[in-house]
């Protein structure tokens, strides 16, 4: 049974996430959405053209699945990006947390449409696994919110062509470790450069699979190997 978190918790718990994200340079400006789900088909979501550091508990928005606002102050409205953070929660009954925002590296690699598929390290493997590339839409489209829901499937993370990254997780704290290892994987990939060379081995690479089923973990995909061709290169 999923236990969902207070609306008035939620919303601390929002304000700290997106402060967080500021001070880490995952942010530019307003760039960035955190959906918090606190019902079976309700969630907190935040405003458009809101920055990060003066964000308060009154700009919070209250939505459900349908696309339908339910509270929202003055005169705030959601952010376009509501609309796929709506196809994370369908497509994951036990999501409550859903992140989009732009880190230098992982926006890089969305930008020029290169996947995250190497097994670089045993925690991005374990933690994250591949991410995507979701193909461009315009923000707020029904095509973006088709596109995200094609491309989530059997993950935890994705890059949005020309958008950034849209990372998920059982609460807002699980989405923003996640996103702190697409950047942090998007930095490593960038750095090492082309080629496979520098990935976990085979049998190492099986080991952590493993150890992912123990653990009930059945998200995530299967990065590449040492040796296997990566096709985005």
């Amino acid at each position: 049974m999923t236990m969902f978190t207070r609306e008035s918790a939620a919303k601390k718990l929002i304000i700290d996430l997106s402060r967080k994200m500021n001070e880490r340079g995952y942010t530019a400006s307003n760039d960035m959405n955190i959906s918090w789900r606190i019902g079976a088909k309700l969630f907190l979501t935040l405003p458009v053209g809101v920055f990060a550091d003066t964000l308060d508990e009154e700009m919070i928005i209250k939505m459900d699945l349908d696309g339908n606002v339910l509270f929202a102050r003055d005169c705030y409205i959601p952010s376009p990006d509501a609309g796929m953070h709506i196809e994370i929660f369908k497509q994951f009954p036990t999501v409550l947390g859903v992140i989009n925002a732009q880190p230098p590296y992982a926006t890089l690699s969305s930008i020029l449409a290169r996947p995250l598929e190497r097994a670089l390290l045993p925690n991005i493997v374990f933690d994250l696994g591949v991410l995507p590339v979701a193909p461009y839409a315009a923000p707020g489209s029904k095509k973006l919110a088709e596109a995200v829901a094609l491309t989530c499937k059997g993950h935890n993370g994705m890059l949005l062509q020309n958008r950034g990254v849209l990372v998920w997780g059982i609460n807002g704290v699980e989405a923003l470790h996640r996103l702190e290892l697409a950047e942090q994987f998007a930095f490593l990939s960038w750095n090492i450069g082309k080629g496979n060379e520098y990935s976990l081995s085979q049998d190492a690479l099986e080991e952590i699979l493993e150890k992912r089923k123990l653990w009930d973990i059945q998200s995530g995909g299967i990065p590449l190997s040492k040796g296997e061709v990566v096709e985005n290169d």
